[in-house]
């Protein structure tokens, strides 16, 4: 079941989302089965993490109202857990990494009142954990990809988005692709477009160059259409 749900979550990655349902919905199976009756917290999350990335995929294949049902069976399980290990750092993180998904496909859905209402919640969540002892570098990305993205302008903060991107930047040792690409975005944002574009530039130059007859992968595709909105 792992190994399955591994083979779609890098399916996403290299732009090969379309065959990769089936893989997904044999790893949710194989869980299921395993898990038992009364499966154990580990199996629980394990089912919720995959339940994301087919939430994922359906969104990446334009299934808008397949993947809100994905995300919301994600969210519930995640939601469960929490209920019985409220002080559990990773199923926190879990939860606000899939309401993020879940705001993008009530974009998409034309569900702009939910995808408000969730985009507050979240950035409630991450606010007090951005400096708690040991915080996580996804929670800081969250935290600025959200003040960058959200298009509602109460939401909006450059400038935060800067602070928390640089840090998890910091923390990454300035190797991680995704941060350097939403520190960029973050410094454009906040009318820095030279730090910006050279930030994106250092995030595109640490990607492995596409093979001939492949399919560009969706991250690569991204930072270079940033780039391109900058010329």
């Amino acid at each position: 079941a792992f190994a399955n749900e591994r083979v779609a979550h890098f399916a996403v990655q290299s732009g090969r989302a379309v065959n990769a349902e089936q893989t997904i919905r044999e790893a949710i199976d194989l869980y299921i089965q395993s898990g038992g009756p009364n499966p154990a917290p580990p199996a629980r999350r394990n089912l919720a993490m995959a339940y994301l990335i087919q939430a994922t995929l359906q969104k990446t294949n334009g299934k808008i109202p397949e993947a809100l049902a994905s995300i919301g069976q994600s969210e519930a399980m995640v939601e469960a857990l929490i209920e019985t290990d409220p002080k559990n750092k990773q199923y926190a993180i879990d939860l606000h990494q899939a309401l993020k998904l879940e705001i993008d496909i009530d974009l998409l859905a034309g569900k702009k009142e939910e995808a408000h209402r969730l985009t507050e919640r979240v950035l409630r969540m991450l606010k007090p954990m951005l400096h708690s002892p040991g915080v996580a570098s996804t929670t800081l990305f969250d935290y600025a990809w959200i003040l960058i993205h959200t298009p509602f302008l109460d939401q909006q903060d450059p400038a935060a988005a800067v602070e928390s991107a640089q840090r998890g930047a910091a923390l990454t040792h300035q190797t991680d692709p995704e941060m350097l690409e939403v520190l960029g975005l973050a410094y454009i944002k906040a009318g820095n477009r030279t730090q910006g574009a050279e930030t994106l530039r250092k995030a595109l130059s640490l990607l492995l160059a596409p093979k001939p007859g492949a399919p560009v992968p969706e991250f690569r595709r991204t930072l270079e259409q940033d780039l391109a909105t900058l010329r």
